[in-house]
């Protein structure tokens, strides 16, 4: 799996016991930038996820066609659990086709204990070999 730099949100984020982290905007260039082409939402922990228990963790992209996101799309992903952020997975979903120019990459925790991550990266994946798309 490679991440092109360009479409990261997190490149080794440090994650210390956060309820929820929002990435900054990536400016994608144009409303509809995957002309009909698959695009994955690739998160891979350098370090494993801890939390207390094993809440759910909800994946989220918001879209939207400025800066400002006054249009504001969210498209959310299937609830996610501890086990499946431990280091070298790569949890991997289909981005669904509602598309702007800019984007933000949201990970939140249910609950009021916070998770942890001493490296993470997430990004958009375009055509993975072989992604390991976890359900």
């Amino acid at each position: 799996m490679i991440f092109d730099k360009e479409l990261m949100f997190f490149d080794g984020k440090n994650i210390n016991n956060a309820t929820s982290v929002t990435s900054d905007a990536l400016n994608l260039g144009t409303k509809r930038p995957f002309h009909g082409r698959i695009a994955y939402l690739g998160v891979a922990p350098k370090s494993d996820l801890t939390a207390t228990g094993d809440p759910d963790i909800t994946l989220s992209l918001k879209f939207a066609n400025d800066d400002t996101f006054s249009d504001l799309v969210t498209a959310a992903f299937p609830i996610a659990k501890k086990a499946d952020f431990e280091s070298g997975k790569v949890f991997c979903q289909p981005i669904p086709f509602i598309h702007g120019q800019f984007v933000k990459f949201s990970i939140a925790v249910g609950g009021t204990d916070g998770i942890a991550c001493a490296k993470l990266d997430a990004g958009i994946m375009l055509d993975p070999e072989d992604p390991i798309v976890a359900v």
